[in-house]
C-alpha cells in the first residue's frame, strides 16, 4: 500500500498474482507425462527391460521433436506460457485500487485490455476477504469489493490480491468510510495487530465452539441424505451396496461443504457493521454494513425441526455469489443460545426474528394496535378456500403420477395411498405459511418438513406485485410477489401464495402510500 497523497491510498496486487500464469506450465507437464507414459506402455508391450526404456528416452524425445504436430503443440504451449507471464507481470505492475475520499477507483491494465472503474463508497455493499490453501500458504487474500447493485454486482465488483495485513487495512478503510463518513486520511491503525486493523473498541462477538459445529453438521442432515441411507441399508441386504456407497459419498461431500461454510465461525458486531469469518480449506472474512442487510431469517432443517434447533442467516448483495460464501450468523443452536446471539449481533431484528409469536396466533386476519392507536402489526393467514385450492391442485398433479406407478406394480395400496397423501400435504401447505406485517418489516414463516422465518425490512423492498392464475381465480385467491434489492436469490425475495384476493390490496396501498392519517 502506498499513500499517494494526503487524501488517498493506493493498493497494488501482490506479486503472487503472477503465479497464475504457471497454470499453463502444469498443462505442459501433464502433456509431457502423457507422451512418456504412452511410450513406456508401448515399450513395455515389447518386453523391453526398464534400463533399455530409460536409455531410449533420448531417442523418444528426438522422435517427438521430429514429429511436426507434436513440435507445433509444444511450441504453442511455450508461447502461451510466455504471453501469460508477460500478461500477469504487466497486470501486476499496472493495476491497482485507489481509495480517495468518498470514491474507490479500480484500474486494471493488461497487455490487451484497459479497464477503469469507480464507485462511490456509499454504493459498496460489503468487502470480502478470501483465502484458499495456496493463498493462505503464501500469506495473501483475494479482496473482493461488492457493489450495491443486484444487476451489475458480478460485472462491476472489484477484486485485488493483497498481503494479509494490507487486505485487512483496505477492508477497514472502506468499512469505516461507509459507516462513519470518515475520510481515509483520518483513519489510523495499530501496526502491531497482525490479524485486523480495525480500531473500533470492544465489539460484541461470539466464537462458536467445536461442539456447536458438530451439532450444526448433524442438524444439517437433509431428507435426501436420510432417504439414501435407509434405501442403501435395505439394498445392502440383497448384496447391492451401490446406494450405500452413494450415501456415504454424499455425506462426505456434505461434511466438506459445511466445513468450508461454517467451520471456525466467528461473528463480531460493531456499531454499524457485522464481521463474519469462517472456513476450513479456504478462509473467508466479510465486513457487512448493517444498512446493507437485505433481510435476516431463522432456518430449520428436517433434523433441526425435530430437535428444536435453529440457525440465523442474513442476505446481502455479493454474499452468496460463490459456493463457499454464506450469510451464516449463528450455527444451529437451541432457543436460549439463539436469543443471546441475536440480541448481541442483530438487536434491530431481535423482536421479529426471535421473540415474535404473532404468526402462530389466530387463523383469521387481525390488526393489533397499541394504546396510541398506531398501526402496529397485521397478522395474515389463508382463507379456507386456499385449502380447497391445494386439494384440487395436488389431485391434478399426484393422481396421474399414482396411476403411472400403479401400472407396473398392480398394487391397490398405491391407489389407496394417494388420497391420504393429498389430504396431508394440502393441510401442511395450508397451515405452514403465515405473514406478519408492521410499519418497519414483513415477517414471513414458511415450511413443511423444514422451516424458514424471514424478517424483511420495508426499506429494502423495491416493488410489490399481485399474481393470479386460473385456479386461483376460481377460488378468489391471489399471490403477493415481493421484489427487493438484490441478494442471494436475484431480485425476487418472497412469493406469499394463495391468500384471499382482497387481502393484499390494503398491504400494497399501505406500502405505496404509507399509513393514512
Amino acid at each position: 500500500m502506498n499513500k499517494s497523497n494526503k487524501s488517498s491510498y493506493v493498493y497494488r496486487n501482490s506479486p503472487v498474482i503472477i503465479l497464475k500464469a504457471f497454470n499453463i506450465i502444469a498443462l505442459i507437464m501433464t502433456s509431457t507425462i502423457f507422451f512418456i507414459i504412452k511410450y513406456v506402455e508401448k515399450a513395455a508391450s515389447k518386453n523391453q527391460s526398464n534400463s533399455s526404456i530409460i536409455k531410449s528416452i533420448d531417442y523418444w524425445i528426438k522422435q517427438i521433436l521430429a514429429n511436426k504436430y507434436a513440435t507445433i503443440m509444444l511450441i504453442l504451449l511455450m508461447l502461451v506460457t510466455v504471453v501469460l507471464l508477460f500478461r500477469y507481470f504487466f497486470y501486476w505492475k499496472s493495476s491497482n485500487i485507489i481509495v480517495d475520499k468518498e470514491t474507490v477507483y479500480s484500474n486494471k491494465i493488461g497487455l490487451f485490455f484497459k479497464n477503469r472503474k469507480q464507485v462511490n463508497i456509499k454504493n459498496i455493499a460489503n468487502v470480502n476477504l478470501k483465502g484458499g490453501i495456496f493463498y493462505r500458504f503464501l500469506g495473501v487474500y483475494n479482496v473482493t469489493i461488492d457493489i450495491n447493485s443486484s444487476e451489475t454486482a458480478n460485472e462491476f465488483d472489484y477484486s485485488i490480491v493483497l498481503a494479509k495485513r494490507k487486505a485487512h487495512e483496505l477492508s477497514d478503510i472502506i468499512a469505516k468510510s461507509i459507516q462513519l463518513n470518515v475520510k481515509p486520511e483520518n483513519i489510523s491503525f495499530n501496526k502491531n495487530d497482525t490479524f485486523s486493523c480495525d480500531t473500533e473498541n470492544f465489539p460484541k462477538e461470539y466464537a462458536f465452539t467445536s461442539k456447536e459445529f458438530v451439532i450444526h453438521l448433524i442438524m444439517n442432515i437433509s431428507l435426501i441424505n436420510v432417504a439414501l441411507f435407509i434405501f442403501g441399508i435395505i439394498s445392502s441386504f440383497g448384496s447391492s451396496y451401490i446406494l450405500l456407497i452413494i450415501a456415504f459419498a454424499y455425506t462426505i461431500k456434505h461434511i466438506i461443504t459445511e466445513m468450508n461454510k461454517s467451520y471456525n465461525l466467528h461473528v463480531k458486531r460493531f456499531d454499524e457493521k457485522i464481521t463474519i469469518s469462517y472456513g476450513f480449506l479456504s478462509t473467508n472474512k466479510f465486513d457487512i454494513p448493517i444498512d446493507k442487510i437485505i433481510y435476516a431469517y431463522t432456518e430449520q432443517s428436517f433434523m433441526a425441526k425435530i430437535f428444536g434447533y435453529k440457525c440465523i442467516r442474513i442476505d446481502t448483495i455479493g454474499l452468496s455469489n460463490n459456493e463457499n460464501e454464506t450469510g451464516l450468523i449463528s450455527l444451529y443452536l437451541n432457543n436460549d443460545k439463539l436469543k443471546y446471539i441475536s440480541s448481541i449481533i442483530l438487536p434491530e431484528l431481535y423482536d421479529d426474528l426471535i421473540l415474535s409469536s404473532a404468526v402462530h396466533k389466530s387463523s383469521k386476519s387481525k390488526e393489533i394496535s397499541n394504546t396510541s392507536n398506531e398501526a402496529s402489526k397485521r397478522l395474515l393467514s389463508r382463507a379456507a378456500s386456499a385449502l380447497y385450492y391445494y386439494l384440487i391442485y395436488l389431485s391434478i398433479v399426484l393422481i396421474p403420477i399414482g396411476i403411472l406407478i400403479y401400472i407396473p406394480f398392480k398394487s391397490p395400496w398405491i391407489l389407496l395411498a394417494i388420497a391420504p397423501i393429498i389430504i396431508i400435504l394440502s393441510v401442511f401447505f395450508y397451515l405452514n405459511e403465515k405473514l406478519c406485517i408492521d410499519k418497519h418489516s414483513i415477517t414471513s414463516v414458511k415450511g413443511i418438513f423444514t422451516s424458514k422465518k424471514s424478517v424483511i425490512p420495508v426499506d429494502q423492498i423495491e416493488a410489490l406485485a399481485l399474481e393470479q392464475n386460473l385456479l386461483q381465480k376460481i377460488f378468489k385467491l391471489k399471490s403477493l410477489v415481493i421484489y427487493f434489492r438484490g441478494g442471494a436469490f436475484g431480485k425476487t425475495l418472497e412469493v406469499i401464495r394463495h391468500f384471499d384476493e382482497d387481502t393484499f390490496n390494503d398491504i400494497v396501498e399501505y406500502y405505496i402510500n404509507g399509513e393514512k392519517g
